[in-house]
């Protein structure tokens, strides 16, 4: 999925901020947007309404250019017409050269982030799809290693991206996010089943146990939830946990590594788990050797110059040879100035320009 540029955020912000909450509402519904109670409260300000609306189009923005169409027609003459006019036919031909390179996983932008490196990823992702419906060659646990910033959590970008082509279905879980920073097992248990539309879920008795027993019982519960509800999925479950590495309550660490543990002895399928920075309690059991590793390091050269080049030929308005060299000089000589997880920091900065700038 592509994503809007800065003035098109703008206009998209003062168009929905036009409405009343009720009117919005209906308008999402009559347009095949999301249902408003998704992503906001009709209780809210509209300004406030709006910027949650931006939020989930940068993160789901699922039939965009449609609700571009929309909206610009609800807004009549007023000058934000032409910019969302152009929005939708940008994301529309960004789309379609998407689309024109292949495979989802083959992607070098995903929710307007830059894909780099990700081969190890975008081969796992791959055996994921064509292994999904064969319970002998099915991907259960994916891990991806590696030190704080060398892009772990970007790795969320290309599963999503690739789930969104139709393969599957994402949920993201960050255990840092402000919802679940430190809260109990029971927070995280209730928030899976309320996302996946489990309603058969019971958290356990927690009086007088253990941490790792606590861990086992919540785990147990969920898989016994994925176990019940995945022959009924329309398409796999593609299960993410991020920050796992981070100062977490240690049953909430157990239960992940327990439930990945599970996965790889069948306690249920059509799910795949991907453990995103995980530590040595959140390992989960492998004797078998199963889990699929993706290791990210460093930046090289050529991984920079591949991303810039395909990147410039997304854009609706490439550089020319000799201007994206300049690009690509600026984004090699970096290496001289940073190292590990401070270069990855600034070489996607100068991509995310890059993409800008070629309106990709």
């Amino acid at each position: 999925m592509a994503s809007l540029l800065p003035e098109e955020e703008n206009a998209l912000l003062t168009v929905v901020c036009r409405f009343n909450q009720l009117d919005f509402e209906a308008f999402l519904g009559m347009n095949g947007g999301p249902a408003l109670s998704s992503f906001s409260s009709p209780l809210k300000s509209m300004m406030v309404i709006a910027i949650d609306f931006n939020g989930w189009v940068q993160r789901d923005g699922k039939d965009l250019p449609k609700l571009l169409d929309a909206l610009a027609t609800s807004a009549g003459s007023s000058v934000e017409v032409p910019m969302l006019v152009a929005a939708a036919l940008r994301l529309r031909t960004v789309e379609a050269r998407t689309r024109a390179l292949g495979r989802p996983t083959d992607v070098r932008l995903a929710g307007g982030m830059p894909i780099i490196n990700r081969m190890t990823l975008r081969q796992h992702l791959q055996d994921a799809i064509d292994g999904a419906n064969d319970p002998g060659r099915d991907v259960k646990v994916v891990k991806v290693v590696g030190d704080r910033g060398l892009g772990r959590t970007y790795s969320w970008y290309l599963i999503k991206h690739v789930a969104d082509s139709g393969v599957a279905k994402a949920i993201k879980v960050d255990l840092i996010s402000a919802t679940l920073q430190d809260q109990t097992l029971e927070v995280l248990f209730n928030t899976l089943v309320r996302n996946l539309g489990i309603t058969d879920g019971r958290a356990p008795t927690s009086d007088g146990v253990t941490a790792d027993t606590l861990a086992a019982r919540y785990a147990e519960e969920f898989a016994g939830c994925l176990n019940r509800a995945s022959g009924g999925w329309p398409k796999p479950l593609w299960l993410v946990f991020d920050s796992l590495d981070r100062e977490l309550r240690p049953e909430v660490k157990r239960f992940v590594s327990l439930l990945a543990t599970m996965r790889f002895e069948g306690g249920f399928d059509r799910c795949v788990i991907f453990l995103l920075g995980p530590d040595a309690i959140t390992e989960p059991a492998d004797p078998g050797r199963l889990v699929r590793n993706e290791p990210l390091v460093a930046f090289t050269p050529a991984e920079i110059t591949e991303a810039a080049t395909g990147l410039n030929g997304q854009g609706t308005t490439p550089l020319s040879e000799a201007d994206l060299n300049d690009r690509i000089a600026v984004m090699h000589g970096l290496a001289g100035q940073h190292a590990g997880s401070a270069l990855c920091r600034e070489v996607c900065v100068k991509l995310i320009d890059l993409r800008v700038e070629v309106r990709a």
